[in-house]
């Protein structure tokens, strides 16, 4: 979603949190790529990237938990979004002072003025 007035960015900003705790929004999510290296366990990576096992065997296609050397694997994330910063909406401005009143000249009062001579 894509806000382009201040108020409603800071709006955003305050119900995004709620409504992902709600579960109305679901929360974006990411790959971290890991090349496994020797001594590396689907359960290590598990427990590195606070991931369930099957969640990674099942992204990556895996029939069993063995991984292979110098392989990539995908590993899915949450998150990813971080906060913005705090948006400051400014104050409503005031409309400007009246004019003062004209000062009524002789004009106004109905007093003609002379006529310009003819060319």
């Amino acid at each position: 979603m894509r806000f382009f007035n201040p108020l409603a960015q800071e709006t955003g900003r305050r119900s995004y949190e709620i409504l992902i705790k709600r579960h109305v929004l679901q929360p974006p999510s990411y790959f971290v790529r890991h090349k496994a290296k020797s001594g590396d366990t689907l359960s290590w990576l598990a427990l590195k990237y606070h991931v369930p096992a099957k969640v990674i065997q099942q992204i990556n296609g895996l029939k069993t938990d063995a991984i292979k050397i110098d392989r990539e694997y995908r590993i899915p994330q949450s998150g990813g979004v971080r906060a913005a910063p705090r948006v400051t909406v400014p104050s409503r401005r005031l409309p400007p002072e009246p004019a003062p009143a004209p000062i009524p000249n002789a004009e106004q009062k109905g007093v003609a003025r002379p006529a310009a001579p003819a060319l």
